[in-house]
């Protein structure tokens, strides 16, 4: 039996301008694979080159919003889902908003609360409208169906957004987070051998995935190939190969939103 594992270095790849990790653990005599960096460097370029398609935007999000004019709070009288800031220099909010996309660069959002960064626009809570949006040097122009704001939407991390008002005297700001997330990466996974027969466990480091998805391929160039999809909270599977040879494994956990980055990839060899 040969697996290259052990235990040893934490590799935390940080986002620029972000707080969101990427975790790796990687191990002496471990693989570091072209498609694991490839994956990291994806992840920060699509940070670093900004907006590529407004469909970046679809997706549930929570969104703080803030609203002055002139350097004070603005007056939303009337509109209770607004609340002065103690320092009286701005108004805040924090509402929902959903973006599905409808045609070419128009989306439909719902809000749960109001216009966004508007004040006594509440009828547009909970009734789904349209807006178009355009790509201008990475940063995303929306135009609303209120009027006609210039609006700067730039992305902070693949799963976070500022928007901000370009309008003179006008304080109109929000930062929004995506709620739809795919699961966490599944770490730490490892194998065993009993002849042909291979067994995988891994630790389960999320709590809404649905289920993990095995994948091996039977050569270092060869295809990758989905074995099992588990249930929930399995820790472990037990896959039974062909013949005697090298094998590579990687588990993703998965959930409604989409499949996590690939666990550490293990060579296991079966004799």
């Amino acid at each position: 039996m040969k697996t290259v594992c052990g235990f040893g270095l934490l590799l935390f790849m940080t986002l620029a301008h972000a707080s969101e990790t990427i975790p790796y653990r990687f191990k002496p005599g471990g693989v570091i694979s072209a498609e694991m960096m490839n994956e990291i460097f994806q992840k920060v370029n699509n940070v670093t080159e900004g907006f590529t398609s407004p469909d970046e935007l679809v997706g549930t999000w929570s969104c703080a919003e803030y609203n002055s004019q002139g350097g004070t709070a603005l007056d939303c009288a009337g509109d209770s889902s607004w609340t002065t800031d103690s320092s009286g220099l701005f108004s805040t909010r924090v509402q929902t908003i959903s973006a599905v996309s409808s045609s070419a660069n128009t989306y439909q959002l719902t809000v749960s609360s109001g216009a966004p960064t508007r004040c006594g626009l509440a009828s547009y809570a909970n009734t789904p409208f349209t807006a178009q949006y355009t790509i201008v040097n990475g940063y995303l122009v929306w135009s609303p169906p209120y009027g006609k704001p210039m609006i700067a939407i730039s992305k902070v991390t693949p799963n976070k957004f500022k928007w901000t008002s370009l309008a003179i005297n006008n304080g109109q700001s929000m930062v929004c987070t995506r709620t739809n997330l795919a699961p966490q990466i599944p770490t730490g996974l490892a194998a065993s051998t009993s002849g042909l027969a291979i067994g995988l466990s891994w630790t389960d480091t999320s709590s809404d995935e649905t289920g993990f998805k095995i994948s091996r391929r039977d050569s270092l160039t060869g295809d990758w190939v989905e074995l099992a999809a588990t249930a929930s909270d399995v820790t472990s599977y037990l896959d039974s190969v062909p013949v005697a040879g090298e094998y590579w494994y990687r588990v993703y956990s998965s959930n409604s939103n989409g499949d996590s980055l690939g666990s550490n990839l293990i060579l296991v060899e079966a004799q």
